[in-house]
């Protein structure tokens, strides 16, 4: 039971008010990954049970574009992120986002 509890905390839709459970994915950027960067995330956050609206914003045309390898996830937990981004070919990088702000200081 507890394990199934486990689960399903891990599955529960991500939260918009918090911080710490966003991350920047960073793509793997070749010019033949372009359009397929986000068929394979969504594939992916699908396959985990998670819906891929809910957990990033759409790309602007210059991101689908592939000239910015760069988006923001939602995720509900770090182990379901760890587990859709070892899946993931075109995932290069997936860093934790510990805060916001219009300028470094």
């Amino acid at each position: 039971r507890a394990k199934q509890q486990q689960r399903e905390a891990a599955r529960a839709p991500p939260r918009d008010d918090a911080v710490a459970d966003r991350y920047l994915l960073r793509f793997v950027l070749e010019a033949h990954t372009d359009r397929f960067r986000y068929l394979e995330l969504d594939a992916l956050l699908r396959s985990a049970g998670l819906d891929p609206a809910s957990c990033y914003d759409r790309p602007s045309a210059a991101a689908a574009a592939g000239e910015e390898p760069y988006v923001v996830l939602r995720a509900p937990s770090p182990r379901l992120l760890r587990d859709v981004v070892t899946r993931a070919i075109l995932v290069r990088d997936a860093l934790e986002i510990w805060g916001v702000g219009a300028d470094h200081s």
